[in-house]
């Protein structure tokens, strides 16, 4: 079962200790993403700042991140995301062999670099995958760019584990749509995270970050493969919801207090 994520905007630049640097790795789509940012570092900053709607602030710290970014990348992924998800995750806290098989088993899609494995090589750059693009004619947004070419290499490291082995998407939809693109439904099993309070059932958005990110854990903690035995996942409070789920989406429920 492959996982797949989506990446997180805080970023926190850094790697491993040295025990890891053998396991160090370059991104598989690094052609593409060197394409892309050739034009993000023709961008002035006010270019920068008008295309991607940043503050002043933000636009500065991002101008200068596309104005160093080299191909050899001196952040790594599964260490540098910060966001709700891969906080819960907590990657870099994982027993030795389920860190080494995140390197095979779980995937950050992101806008420029298509994915990453968690001990991809990598530098800061902010682009996201809605975002309008000038960079191939043929494409006028990174998700058209990316439907053409991520699907392939999702069944493709999702086959690495196995011929037809499964792929879990625990992916906003604004990426997980994208790498999914066309990929057969059967393949594919989703989790939902959902609130019940006063009766009504509601997904949260930053609660369901959180979530995904501890089902992630969860999944490569126990070295799980199977959609039954997603169902057994209790962190956070949540617990699977038969009466909600079918069988590719499965979906979790937590009590809020009213």
């Amino acid at each position: 079962m492959l996982v797949l994520l989506s990446p997180a905007k805080t970023l926190n630049p850094n790697r491993p200790g040295a025990a890891f640097d053998q396991a160090l790795s370059s991104p598989v789509l690094i052609k593409e993403a060197t394409d892309i940012v050739k034009t993000l570092k023709g961008w002035s900053l006010a270019q920068t700042q008008a295309q991607l709607h940043l503050s002043d602030a933000l636009a500065t710290k991002v101008h200068a991140w596309h104005q160093a970014w080299t191909p050899e990348g001196d952040a790594v992924a599964g260490w540098t995301f910060r966001g709700d998800a891969f906080k819960s995750m907590d990657l870099p806290s994982l027993p030795h062999e389920p860190l080494l098989a995140s390197q095979r088993r779980l995937r950050i899609l992101h806008g420029v670099y298509g994915l990453l494995r968690p001990m991809d090589c990598f530098m800061p750059v902010r682009l996201e995958m809605g975002e309008r693009w000038c960079h191939d004619t043929a494409f006028n947004n990174m998700a058209s760019f990316w439907k053409k070419r991520l699907p392939r290499v999702v069944t493709e490291c999702a086959d690495a584990l196995g011929k037809g082995s499964l792929i879990l998407n625990l992916a906003s939809a604004e990426y997980g749509d994208v790498a999914l693109h066309g990929v057969p439904a059967e393949r594919v099993v989703t989790c939902a995270f959902l609130e019940r309070r006063n009766g009504q059932l509601k997904a949260i958005s930053s609660f369901a970050k959180t979530a995904r990110g501890a089902m992630a854990r969860h999944v490569l903690l126990h070295g799980i493969h199977t959609p039954a035995a997603l169902e057994e996942f209790r962190e956070l409070g949540y617990r699977f919801s038969s009466e909600e789920s079918t069988p590719n989406k499965k979906v979790f429920v937590r009590t809020l207090s009213a």
